[in-house]
């Protein structure tokens, strides 16, 4: 008899400004007063199929704002005061369900079941083979052809104490893109009133199932029509960090650069991106205290979508 399985994990984002941003697209509160946090449902469209889908609106005492879609589970907006504290949108995504729908390089995407890939889309589990659909080549990559980040996720409020969240979930059934077991997903996006914005992972399955969850979102801490990031730094408080792609040594500096298709590039999206956009790739332990790792943007060879 198969028992039911329950993993959780949660990633905390904290944002502070590096750089003034070049336009604000908003202002916080004025003279340090706390606003009321606050939850807004709008509507946003309907998938080719007729499935309505929603955007979720989180703004915090400061002002701060998070936007939410149930296609995907996707984070569009994320607004974040600079060191003046004027707001401006830093993460990459588009103004409109239509450009989802056309395909992207999974903006803001909440990826499963597995993120990553999985080569020649085949795993054995308890000795028997899967078999997957490929979407990556031979490979299975962020789910398959319609990974989570295709579907529409139910969603609803969640109090929490001095944030505001949204919960969102998603029933993915047995054989789905070909993997083993009847799994639940609930994605929990909560903004704090410290400014953090907190993404908690919980699944349960009736059958043994790889799984490996995470967001997507692509970062221009400089805000909307900025241009690219290679004169940004971003500094890890770590004591120990993996070696893994271009991310090395704990004093050097690695990442990876390379231009997004032109139909990203040009002008389709008001909030950064640039023929020479460019992203960071690796992973790495982290500790809240310890040695601090710079790592600078370089421009290096593409290695092809993440």
């Amino acid at each position: 008899m198969n028992r039911p399985c329950v993993t959780a994990i949660a990633m905390t984002l904290i944002l502070t400004a590096c750089h003034p941003v070049k336009q604000a697209a908003e202002e916080p509160a004025k003279g340090g007063d706390k606003m009321k946090p606050s939850f807004q449902k709008t509507v946003f469209g309907k998938t080719k199929d007729g499935a309505a889908v929603d955007l979720f609106t989180l703004t915090n005492a400061n002002g701060m704002k998070a936007k939410i879609m149930t296609y995907g589970a996707i984070l569009t907006e994320l607004h974040v005061p600079d060191r003046q504290g004027k707001l401006d949108d830093v993460v990459l995504g588009f103004d409109d369900l239509e450009s989802y729908l056309k395909g992207h390089p999974h903006f803001g995407a909440t990826t499963g079941r597995v993120a990553n890939r999985i080569a020649k889309g085949k795993f054995t589990l308890d000795g028997k083979e899967y078999t997957l659909a490929v979407n990556n080549g031979p490979n299975s990559l962020h789910g398959g052809l319609k990974g989570f980040d295709k579907v529409v996720w139910k969603a609803e409020p969640k109090e929490a104490p001095e944030a505001v969240a949204v919960q969102l979930t998603y029933v993915s059934p047995d054989g789905e893109e070909g993997y083993p077991g009847n799994l639940t997903t609930v994605v929990t996006y909560t903004l704090t009133d410290q400014n953090e914005i907190r993404i908690d992972y919980k699944t349960t399955t009736d059958k043994a199932t790889p799984v490996n969850l995470t967001n997507h979102s692509y970062f221009n801490l400089a805000g909307p029509q900025s241009g690219d990031i290679l004169s940004l730094e971003l500094t890890l408080r770590t004591e120990d960090r993996a070696r893994h792609g271009n991310v090395h040594d704990r004093a050097g500096s690695a990442a990876l650069h390379r231009q997004l298709p032109g139909r990203q590039a040009q002008g389709q999206r008001r909030r950064g991106l640039s023929e020479a956009s460019s992203f960071l790739s690796g992973s790495a332990a982290l500790s809240r205290f310890g040695q601090s790792a710079k790592i600078s943007v370089r421009d290096t060879p593409a290695r092809g979508d993440l």
